[in-house]
């Protein structure tokens, strides 16, 4: 699908999973790590149904091995385990 379509969907809806999965799925392939950070931390503030631990899991995986800044990617998984 379309990135702006994807985008358009979260606009309207912002706790659309499967838009807001698809939208990382492109972020991911095209290799736009701090948009994908970005995206990661506003599905966090917005998750639906998607489950926290999760994002949390891919933000620190990006912020990790994609930005190179493992520090942020400790905080969050620190935050991560205090919502647990």
């Amino acid at each position: 699908m379309d990135e702006d379509v994807l985008r358009d969907l979260l606009t309207a809806d912002p706790t659309n999973v499967d838009a807001a999965e698809a939208l990382a799925k492109v972020l991911s392939q095209q290799a736009r790590w701090d948009e994908l950070a970005q995206h990661l931390l506003e599905r966090v503030e917005q998750r639906g149904d998607q489950p926290l631990a999760q994002l949390y899991r891919r933000l620190a995986e990006v912020m990790d091995k994609h930005l190179g800044v493992p520090e942020h990617a400790l905080v969050v998984l620190l935050e991560a385990l205090s919502i647990l």
